[in-house]
């Protein structure tokens, strides 16, 4: 088997086991970007600016996350210290990067999992 079965291995089972913890997310289109949007909860009743968390796992992993493009954590180590409301997302390994724009709720945010290409 190649390594990176297990890498991609041990990260599914840490992503799955985080998700009993946190609500999910959905994700909306909106013209010309994606968002993802916390589920059940109407974005416009989120209050920015207040203290959130949010697990990110990625393949591969232990790669930098940034808010607005400040650095706030690493992928797959802890939950990541946010705040609510919308921010863009960037996280980077290397020459692999991910960018996406979230919409976080105050409190526990869904986990999510994100393959940088």
């Amino acid at each position: 088997m190649r390594p990176h079965f297990f890498t991609r291995l041990a990260v599914l089972s840490l992503f799955i086991a985080s998700l009993s913890c946190y609500t999910r997310f959905g994700r909306t289109e909106e013209p010309g970007e994606s968002v993802i949007y916390p589920k059940g909860i109407d974005p416009s009743l989120i209050t920015p600016g207040q203290p959130a968390w949010i697990f990110i796992a990625s393949i591969p992993p232990v790669a930098e996350v940034y808010m607005d493009s400040t650095f706030v954590g690493k992928t797959n180590i802890q939950k990541i210290k946010v705040t609510s409301g919308r921010h863009s997302i960037k996280i980077v390994k290397g020459d692999k990067s991910f960018k996406v724009n979230m919409v976080f709720k105050e409190g526990d945010n869904a986990s999510e999992l994100f393959e940088l290409r």
